[in-house]
């Protein structure tokens, strides 16, 4: 695409391309280029696919950088947790149980953030 938008369809631009390594960088590098390129219903479409394509990035992402886990005596249950809210339970329960202080339920602020797949 990047090169359609370009006006060129070589290795250079697949190259060019390829190099932006952050997928913002190649949103950012698609969109200028479609700004000088496109218009009317092209350039809603290209809008709406980059919409996607941001949207299907974000949850690559969150799996991608995601802690996953099991649960013990259930064998077809998968955890998972965004990376934030593992890193806000791990800090909470480090501080307070290094105080003394123990929750009735040690895993409460982890639940809360918790996805079960099965």
């Amino acid at each position: 695409m990047f090169g359609l938008l370009l006006g060129m369809q070589s290795q250079a631009a697949l190259e060019v391309f390829l190099s932006l390594r952050r997928a913002s960088n190649q949103r950012d590098a698609l969109s200028a280029a479609a700004k000088h390129r496109l218009d009317g219903e092209t350039k809603l479409a290209f809008d709406a696919v980059m919409i996607l394509y941001k949207s299907l990035e974000s949850q690559r992402n969150d799996l991608a950088h995601g802690c996953f886990g099991t649960i013990e005596n259930i064998d077809d249950a998968l955890l998972w947790i965004k990376i934030e809210h593992h890193v806000h339970f791990m800090a909470d329960a480090i501080t307070t149980e290094g105080r003394g202080i123990f929750r009735t339920d040690r895993h409460e602020l982890l639940k809360r953030n918790m996805f079960v797949y099965n």
